[in-house]
């Protein structure tokens, strides 16, 4: 039996709890396992991006006043110059290495990552006493502020894509990695993967990193394939943003050559992003009848619960250039979809034999003909096999056995 901790938590997120794509799958079901083992939780999002919020526990608050500070159209510049004095060294440091890069970008991306870490520094001094444990949902500038702080708060982050990636940051490189992954009493990392990843980059900080999955919640439904005659529509679904990394559009360029290739019709739908998106309307203008598009603009994850529940699926989809562990690979998982996804990040953790097929970088194309080849010849479309896909996510991906290990870890740091 677990015991709630009497301790109260400052999250610090994007944009949670307004409706927002990135985050509402990574936060809802973590929110409420903390909500049940601490006092009290006060979310301190910095990015309003819907006025729809998220319904909360009762011992769980939202604050808007860092969100203020960073919609302030004239900061005072006065109190960011002397809080940049007393951190000079570090910043010149910073500035320094950014601007060794010789990329214009990268040193933009320091000199925008320093004024909003000095904020942050600016609103914690004046808002955070010090009995609280300060979490940040993201490496970012927001952990950087809070580390920059002189305080014995405990300060944990967890690290997902690109806040954890150098390569997806402008001159490759983080803003002040070292400087904050020192001073963090825990980095929590989604994946093994990423665990590796900053072991191998960081060696003297090993004891700062901690393997912490997501999770989602396991669903006693089983999708079911499309069980059709042959030359009936396979359905493929993707689900993610639009953003250049999850190469939506090579999804659709592989499904293409890999319906004309095996001549066996399908039916894609793509759930995310804006229905007017350049990129959609791109796919549309492609239309053919034996590879019909229908995409699902941004929605919540309840109506994606529903469409996994109302559709028969024969395998999910995602070719990203760059990943963490995706919640929404877990989320199909639960339902006992198979995944069809490229071998990035910490993907290989999800995907195997037993539950999809792991395709190599750089062999997407034969990769995804051959896993379309093996659905239509039965792979995947019995419900033995389909329920041994939803024991793995059970096993790994459990919200409820994975937020509670967070939680003692948080606890045992305090």
């Amino acid at each position: 039996m677990t015991t709630k901790h009497k301790k109260k938590i400052y999250l610090f997120s994007y944009s949670y709890p307004y409706l927002s794509q990135g985050e509402d799958a990574f936060l809802k079901n973590e929110i409420l396992r903390l909500s049940s083992r601490f006092d009290e939780i006060v979310i301190f999002p910095y990015i309003k991006t819907s006025e729809f919020v998220h319904p909360l526990p009762s011992n769980v608050s939202i604050s808007n006043s860092l969100l203020k500070d960073f919609e302030e159209p004239k900061y005072k510049l006065s109190l960011l110059f002397r809080l940049a004095l007393k951190n000079f060294q570090k910043i010149i440091r910073e500035l320094f290495d950014a601007a060794l890069t010789l990329k214009p970008s990268s040193l933009f991306h320091s000199i925008k990552y320093t004024l909003g870490s000095l904020k942050v520094l600016d609103w914690a001094n004046k808002n955070i006493p010090k009995d609280v444990i300060l979490y940040s949902y993201w490496k970012n500038h927001i952990a950087t502020g809070l580390t920059f702080m002189n305080s014995e708060n405990i300060i944990v982050s967890r690290a997902h894509g690109y806040d954890l990636y150098s390569e997806r940051n402008p001159g490759n490189r983080i803003p002040y990695e070292l400087e904050t992954l020192s001073r963090l009493d825990k980095v929590f990392l989604i994946s093994s993967a990423s665990q590796v990843y900053l072991e191998k980059k960081y060696d003297g900080l090993k004891n700062k990193f901690s393997l912490s999955r997501l999770g989602v919640t396991s669903h006693l439904f089983t999708n079911q394939s499309t069980q059709k005659k042959l030359k009936e529509k396979l359905h493929i679904v993707s689900c993610s943003s639009l953003v250049s990394l999850k190469r939506v559009s090579l999804i659709h360029s592989t499904l293409l050559l890999a319906q004309k290739k095996i001549n066996q019709p399908l039916l894609w739908t793509h759930i995310g992003g804006k229905k007017d998106d350049i990129l959609i309307e791109k796919i549309k203008s492609y239309a053919e009848s034996n590879l019909v598009f229908k995409h699902i603009a941004q929605i919540s994850n309840d109506y994606i619960f529903n469409f996994y529940k109302e559709n028969p699926i024969d395998a999910f989809i995602s070719l990203s250039s760059s990943e963490g562990l995706p919640v929404s690979m877990m989320e199909a998982q639960s339902f006992g979809i198979p995944i069809i996804g490229t071998d990035v990040g910490g993907v290989s953790e999800i995907v195997n034999e037993d539950t999809g097929f792991l395709l190599d970088v750089g062999s997407e194309t034969k990769g995804v003909e051959l896993a379309i080849q093996s659905i239509v010849l039965g792979k995947f479309k019995s419900r033995e096999e389909r329920g041994r896909i939803k024991n793995y996510q059970l096993e790994h991906f459990n919200e409820k056995k994975n937020f509670n290990d967070f939680c003692n870890k948080i606890k045992n740091l305090s």
